[in-house]
């Protein structure tokens, strides 16, 4: 997969929103493609946990609804926003007190550029 310099942007974007730690790109192997952000927690195990997340969502659904799904999960200390595409996925990991719905809002308009930059 090529990464062009648009992508670094706009993780960038992401990154600035308040309470936002890091964003990652990987592939549904748990293969980390690009990082960004502080490393609060391993990314790689992450990575692969994310990554088994959605290959369980994949095998579930009908085959025209397998990407642009967006998935928030809750935990203890931190939330996590995933975004799952054809070939890649885009996570987001935040403090709890992060505005969710900002977020949310802020990626379904930055996903038809990350769509077109890699």
């Amino acid at each position: 997969m090529i990464i062009n310099n648009n992508v670094d942007d706009i993780l960038d974007d992401i990154l600035k929103i308040n309470s936002v730690l890091t964003t990652t790109i990987s592939s549904y192997e748990g293969l980390v493609i690009k990082k960004i952000g502080v490393e609060v927690i391993h990314r790689k195990k992450l990575t692969v946990e994310i990554a088994k997340i959605a290959k369980s969502i994949r095998e579930h659904l009908p085959k025209q609804l397998k990407h642009g799904i967006t998935l928030s999960v809750y935990f203890d200390k931190f939330d996590l926003l995933i975004v799952f595409f054809e070939n890649f996925i885009i996570s987001v990991l935040c403090d709890r007190d992060v505005n969710m719905g900002f977020l949310k809002i802020k990626m379904r308009k930055i996903i038809p550029l990350i769509k077109s930059s890699l």
